[in-house]
């Protein structure tokens, strides 16, 4: 007799209880502020409406830390949602089918939660376009699973929210179900706004706050995670010097 395949019980995380706790004060830049606000009232109103066959949800794409995933989690937070967070690791699997029966079970998981936004982190690793350099015959039912359920969303309690770096690696069929959002690079002025953000949680001095600040000018540093290393760096060389 087979043994009954383990299945993931998907965690749904509570609005206080988002990772890192974001809000909007973590958003720098008006370009940002202006994207949350705008999806945070297509959320509410569908939820609030009971839109059951509306937006089916965002495709927010642009480079590596310019506060894609945080964004998702502060319109979890913002909109009152719970957060079912996805990478890769949840859904992909060695045996032929298991992905597809996994993507299954987290749909359904999540119809038996009102106002839920679920996120898709780094979507390029999962969903593949079908005519990538890369892509296996596993992808392509892993991506019919998904784009039939997203098909069926209940759009009055769910929402999804997808995130990717890689635009280009994506399926056309993915790309035209969402309401595609391009995150462009911070100017520098925001990046050294955000900079100074990050130096106060470490509670840095002034000199050491100049110091990163410099860095992110002369490094012609382009990205909020490239300004979060800086940041590490001359914290690790203030408290160790």
């Amino acid at each position: 007799m087979l043994a009954k395949r383990e299945q993931i019980t998907f965690k749904i995380i509570n609005p206080a209880n988002v990772q890192d706790h974001p809000t909007l004060k973590d958003l720098r830049g008006d370009y940002i502020v202006n994207i949350c606000n705008k999806c945070q009232r297509i959320i509410d109103y569908q939820f609030s409406k009971s839109i059951k066959k509306g937006i089916k949800g965002f495709l927010f794409h642009g480079n590596v830390g310019v506060g894609k995933t945080t964004l998702a989690k502060v319109l979890a937070k913002e909109t009152n949602s719970k957060l079912l967070f996805i990478d890769g690791s949840d859904i992909a699997k060695a045996k032929y089918g298991q992905s597809e029966q996994e993507l299954k079970h987290m749909f359904e998981e999540a119809l038996n939660h009102d106002q839920l936004i679920i996120l898709f982190d780094d979507v390029e690793s999962i969903f593949m376009a079908r005519g990538a350099t890369y892509v296996r015959e596993w992808h392509f039912a892993q991506n019919s699973v998904f784009f039939h359920k997203v098909d069926e969303l209940d759009t009055s309690k769910n929402f999804l929210i997808l995130t990717t770096n890689r635009f280009d690696l994506l399926d056309h069929a993915i790309t035209d179900r969402f309401l595609c959002i391009e995150f462009p690079i911070p100017n520098t002025k925001i990046l050294i706004e955000i900079a100074k953000f990050k130096c106060s949680n470490f509670d840095l001095p002034p000199n050491v706050v100049q110091k990163v600040t410099e860095r992110i000018l002369n490094d012609c540093c382009e990205s909020v995670r490239g300004v979060e290393n800086i940041v590490i760096e001359e914290f690790v060389r203030y408290v160790t010097s």
